[in-house]
């Protein structure tokens, strides 16, 4: 955040070679910055069923086959950084950390 207005939020630059990806929906304007272990897995498939009515046919999988979501690649960042509606959910480091672990290395 800059300056004392708690409504001012800099988008910070991704690295190089790396993009931010912004799912919406067709029918709403509402902008989801998608972050691994945070909840995207439900969301995904929270913004599909908003758009078809239901949710993703892959379910727990709809990373894999995205068809059917939004991504805000022609939505210009001056209207997400507007938006009253733009959101990321973020985890507590070492909480999403044990998560990613027992997830992916462990089991």
């Amino acid at each position: 955040m800059q300056g004392s207005d708690a409504t001012s939020v800099e988008l910070a630059q991704p690295a190089h070679g790396q993009t931010r990806i912004f799912y919406t929906t067709q029918r709403y304007p509402i902008y989801y910055l998608a972050i691994t272990k945070c909840g995207c897995t439900y969301l995904k498939n929270l913004f599909h069923a908003l758009d078809h009515g239901v949710p993703h046919p892959d379910g727990a999988f709809v990373h894999e086959t995205e068809s059917g979501l939004t991504k805000a690649r022609d939505v210009p960042p001056e209207v997400i950084r507007a938006s009253p509606y733009a959101f990321a959910v973020l985890r507590e480091p070492g909480a999403r950390f044990l998560s990613f672990y027992f997830d992916k290395i462990y089991g």
